[in-house]
């Protein structure tokens, strides 16, 4: 499990009672909207909103090669 705390970002682009802030990922609450961006680790669990053909690689977790769609469904 050790290995796995590298691929956690440090900080996290959130919306949080309506400010957009950047803050420390351990710190992502609840109701925090969280901006996902081409190329960046996703700082927590989440569950999507809007999306555009988002695709995600989970051959760390799976080594799964092939990246995966992921839909707002």
């Amino acid at each position: 499990m050790d290995d796995f705390k590298g691929f956690i970002p440090t900080t996290a682009e959130v919306t949080r009672n309506g400010d957009k802030k950047s803050i420390e990922a351990k710190d992502v609450a609840v109701g925090d909207l969280i901006h996902v961006v081409a190329g960046k680790s996703i700082p927590a669990d989440i569950v999507l909103l809007t999306s555009k053909e988002m695709k995600v690689n989970n051959a760390s977790l799976t080594g799964e090669s092939d990246d995966l769609l992921r839909t707002v469904e």
